[in-house]
């Protein structure tokens, strides 16, 4: 890295002077590692001997196969890394992390809080290791609090985070969308804690612990929630505020907010409808939502998404499908800014996945595979250590690597 600032517009990719080690599992550490190596860091992927990363026997897998190289979660998370195997929790482990550590920018870790103490790898001992280390440690409470040994997973994040309560009908129990949200969006928090970390670092050569929670990144998602409690002790309650309604090959989100109601009566060619005393207030129209339905499905059903989408963009509203995967493999949006990418993998094929979720002008995204179990063993241990092969065969021979 440099501090230096140029007039010359940056070329090549932006982070091809850092190296990361990623020691997490999940979603959230591994994938805000993998957001670095689209920036061109160098990240090797730290996992256990024999059995790897956990997310290696996680489905879907190929052909519906159990395989650990061709798990579908691991391909996708792990993308454009090396992978070294080492068990960290042995003593001569920890002595090969420390000199991995020496040589490193970043390591990224999602170990139960106190666990890297209880091992002696503790941010004070690796700072000494290397001064200018940024420790990113990612856990669903963080590493402090009444809650920081306590286990999380997605729906515990959104309902400890505040979230599930603002979904589902009002007069119904709080539901939760499909998918991993909340972890992806812990990811994002991993990777800015880190970035800005090591910017710091880079500044002033001294390295930080950045400590992440993902239920704390959930609650930064509802802020004006808390900002209406602060302010008038009003809890925000389950809604029709956005409601989900049948088309004819799908469905479409459709908002009905105060400032948005005129719009909505003129696409459904119900003026009647704006100053109807049932519907005229959002108060009315969450109080009278089955017969708002009649009318609103009965427009609906009679069009496709794609065009119930375009009609409502037509009147200036917040409006979108519900995609299928389907629609976002072949998504033209998607198609002119090259998201989705083709990778060959040796045991899995060519598949296609979800490229880099941001452009930077100039920079070059790399996009690359994921690793095969311990495919890096030589190359990092080797050539980035200096050990010989015969090393590598006691290591092996005793369960480190």
């Amino acid at each position: 890295m440099t501090n230096e600032v140029t007039d010359s517009p940056i070329t090549g990719p932006l982070l091809s002077s850092v190296r990361v080690l990623d020691l997490s599992v999940g979603v959230p550490g591994p994938f805000a590692a993998k957001l670095l190596a689209y920036l061109g860091a160098d990240v090797i992927k730290i996992e256990h001997p024999g059995r790897g990363d956990a997310s290696r026997r996680a489905g879907p897998f190929l052909n519906d196969l159990p395989n650990p190289e061709t798990s579908g979660s691991y391909l996708y998370l792990n993308g454009g890394k090396k992978s070294v195997t080492l068990d960290v929790s042995t003593s001569t482990g920890a002595h090969v992390l420390k000199q991995l550590v020496k040589k490193s920018h970043v390591l990224i870790e999602s170990y139960r809080p106190g666990y890297l103490e209880d091992i002696g790898l503790d941010y004070d001992t690796l700072e000494r290791v290397n001064p200018a280390l940024v420790l990113t440690s990612v856990s669903h409470f963080g590493r402090t609090g009444p809650y920081s040994q306590y286990r999380g997973g997605e729906l515990v994040d959104f309902a400890a985070g505040g979230n599930l309560n603002l979904m589902g009908l009002p007069e119904r129990e709080p539901i939760k969308f499909g998918g991993n949200a909340g972890q992806y969006l812990g990811a994002v928090s991993t990777l800015s804690g880190a970035m800005l970390a090591l910017y710091s670092a880079d500044v002033t050569g001294a390295g930080q612990h950045v400590d992440v929670s993902i239920q704390e990144s959930l609650v930064c998602c509802h802020i004006q929630d808390l900002c209406n409690y602060a302010y008038t002790g009003e809890i925000q309650g389950r809604g029709h505020g956005s409601m989900i309604y049948p088309c004819k090959d799908g469905y479409v989100g459709l908002t009905l907010q105060q400032h948005l109601w005129p719009r909505v009566c003129a696409m459904l060619d119900l003026p009647e409808l704006e100053h109807d005393p049932m519907f005229a207030t959002f108060q009315g129209r969450r109080e009278n939502a089955d017969l708002l339905d009649v009318h609103i499905i009965g427009w609906m059903i009679e069009r496709t998404k794609e065009e119930v989408y375009h009609q409502a963009q037509g009147y200036n509203m917040p409006t979108g499908y519900v995609a299928t995967v389907e629609d976002i493999v072949n998504s033209p949006q998607h198609a002119a800014r090259g998201f989705i990418v083709e990778m060959d993998h040796p045991e899995a094929g060519s598949l296609s996945y979800p490229g880099a979720p941001f452009r930077i002008a100039g920079v070059e995204v790399e996009h690359r595979r994921a690793p095969l179990l311990g495919e890096h063993n030589a190359e990092v241990l080797c050539g980035l250590l200096g050990y010989d092969k015969s090393e590598l065969v006691m290591l092996r021979g005793a369960g480190v690597i």
